[in-house]
């Protein structure tokens, strides 16, 4: 959903050039923006399936940033959760997957955080511990010499009644998140790359379990804007 609303908000804005002429990135760039469009919910990406397309993002000052998206089903890493915890062992990631991240392209990576998951589920520390694994197997495999950013965000940030990014910090330790944090701290101390925490929200949210909303773009424009003042080279 959160790359649903930076393609609605960049093609609404007139800041995102789609680059791409393959069928497969076309329809799933128009199905994404037909998403907010409609106001619905995005469909779950298959653990088999890896989505990407190339556009460029407009900055204020109309720079373009080439970038290419990347979505990948979050199942993806559950097998690097496992493997982590074994002393001395290397996960191998997934050969495509290895492929796009193991270029020399600049990357960011934006680890979502549940606020639903974290605040009425205290036990499930299942997603903590995911993106922990995840990020040491891409240290493992060399991927994060290759960084420009690492951004937590916790998602559906609109739950929230008070709110404040002050706020969001304490959740985060008090449900164990902050081991997250201190290692994305060291790795960027020891890689050079910027880390930054932030929160998110598509919108407001009603209806029958929430299931309809009103696209808000303050959120996704901040996330958009992050985007277009990290150094990856201008065009």
């Amino acid at each position: 959903m959160m790359i649903a609303g930076l393609v609605y908000y960049g093609i609404n804005s007139v800041r995102l050039e789609h680059l791409s002429n393959r069928d497969s990135a076309n329809r799933y760039l128009n199905s994404l923006y037909e998403t907010i469009e409609k106001e619905a919910h995005a469909k779950a990406t298959s653990s088999d399936v890896l989505q990407f397309f190339e556009c460029d993002f407009l900055s204020v000052n109309n720079q373009k940033h080439p970038i290419n998206v990347i979505e990948m089903s979050g199942e993806v890493f559950c097998q690097f959760e496992d493997n982590s915890a074994i002393p001395n062992n290397r996960t191998e990631i997934p050969p495509l997957i290895n492929e796009l991240l193991s270029n020399n392209n600049k990357k960011i990576f934006v680890l979502v955080v549940d606020y639903a998951g974290i605040v009425y589920d205290f036990h499930d520390i299942r997603q903590k511990n995911i993106l922990i694994s995840s990020l040491r197997t891409l240290e493992q495999n060399g991927v994060l010499e290759k960084i420009n950013a690492i951004k937590i965000v916790i998602s559906k940030w609109d739950l929230n009644p008070i709110g404040s990014k002050t706020e969001a910090s304490k959740i985060l330790q008090k449900t164990g998140y902050e081991q997250l944090q201190n290692l994305c701290d060291e790795y960027a101390k020891e890689y050079g790359f910027t880390f930054s925490f932030d929160t998110f929200s598509l919108g407001n949210f009603y209806g029958y379990n929430n299931r309809r909303y009103n696209f808000d773009k303050t959120d996704t424009k901040k996330l958009f804007d992050w985007c277009t003042e990290l150094d990856f080279g201008q065009k």
